[in-house]
């Protein structure tokens, strides 16, 4: 009863701090069922169908018994889940769950302006100006069969991120502060910086910047400057890179093969501290956990909203009146 106490906490505090008068739809909430506020997690699509353009859509992924439905969003709605690895970064959130279910959505004309945080799934991109962020994304398609733009990606956690089509690709894609198991946008252009990358990157007029590179950079037309490589690269000169750089000696934790975020922090003395430049040209660390104010990654993509992750109290059993209640509430901006 505490758990459902302490979410029902987490929902008042995420309406105030949108400060909005926006509905908030729930997906999958383990308590009792309000009509047309609570909806089944296999039954997303009856969600969006209700919920109108501005709506918050709250997803309690870690109570879903299954994974959900494919499902289609035709207007600007913004998805929010807990976050992810709650079960591996202790003390986040009072949910400490795993990932084991799914979101699948798909984003088309009439849904631009739509924001996806805190949540864990597969999406796919086929219109402009959709922002994933703090996201743990299994794949994430681009159609690219109309020419996208506007596209963002920030402090997510991203198994990989494709052109569905090789023809037409997106302009102005933001890719920041993001792991990254594999990218291939070869006929996109945009910014890629401060991501961590398991492997080689595919990109062509990109500007790549602050980056940590388990592999290379394979384009043309790609400004690349301030990176660190794990090998030579040879089609890749000049601008501050680093190359044949031993990764133990970059991460606190250096094991790329485990589900989980906390190996890219970086161990003191690491040749990422102060790697990379920032915008105004001062200096900042390579990797996810440097870049400009304020876009640094968040340990399991804890949304940007406050949460409780602890409730003390002195019993389980009313005795007194008043009864004391205290709760712990850390802001995540």
């Amino acid at each position: 009863m505490r758990k459902l106490y302490l979410v029902l906490l987490v929902l008042a505090l995420v309406c105030f701090a949108r400060q909005t008068q926006a509905k908030i739809i729930r997906i999958g909430y383990p308590g009792g069922s309000l009509s047309s506020i609570d909806y089944a997690y296999n039954n997303i699509a009856a969600a969006i169908t209700a919920a109108a353009a501005g709506d918050t859509i709250q997803l309690y992924q870690q109570y879903w018994p299954g994974t959900s439905p494919f499902s289609q969003v035709s207007k600007k709605l913004v998805f929010i889940g807990f976050g992810y690895f709650l079960d591996k970064n202790s003390g986040l959130q009072s949910i400490t769950s795993g990932d084991v279910y799914t979101v699948n959505l798909q984003f088309n004309a009439g849904s631009e302006g739509s924001v996806v945080e805190g949540a864990f799934g597969n999406f796919y991109i086929n219109t402009n100006n959709i922002w994933l962020r703090r996201t743990r994304i299994n794949t994430c398609y681009l159609y690219d069969n109309n020419v996208l733009s506007d596209i963002k990606f920030t402090q997510c956690y991203i198994g990989q991120i494709v052109e569905y089509y090789a023809s037409k690709g997106a302009s102005n894609i933001v890719l920041k502060n993001n792991y990254i198991g594999y990218v291939s946008l070869t006929h996109s252009t945009g910014i890629f910086s401060n991501n961590v990358v398991d492997g080689t990157v595919s990109l062509n007029s990109f500007l790549v910047k602050n980056n940590i590179i388990d592999g290379c950079v394979i384009g043309s037309l790609n400004i690349i400057q301030n990176n660190l490589f794990s090998t030579t690269c040879s089609a890749v000169s000049g601008n501050n890179n680093q190359f044949n750089v031993n990764f133990s000696n970059v991460f606190s934790g250096w094991n790329f093969g485990i589900l989980s975020d906390s190996s890219l922090v970086l161990k003191a003395g690491s040749v990422a501290i102060n790697a990379g430049v920032k915008n105004d040209n001062t200096t900042t660390n390579a990797g996810v956990f440097g870049g400009e104010p304020g876009e640094a990654y968040r340990l399991s993509g804890i949304p940007a909203v406050p949460s409780i992750y602890k409730m003390a109290a002195a019993s389980q059993t009313v005795t007194t009146n008043p009864y004391v209640i205290t709760v712990s509430i850390r802001g995540n901006n």
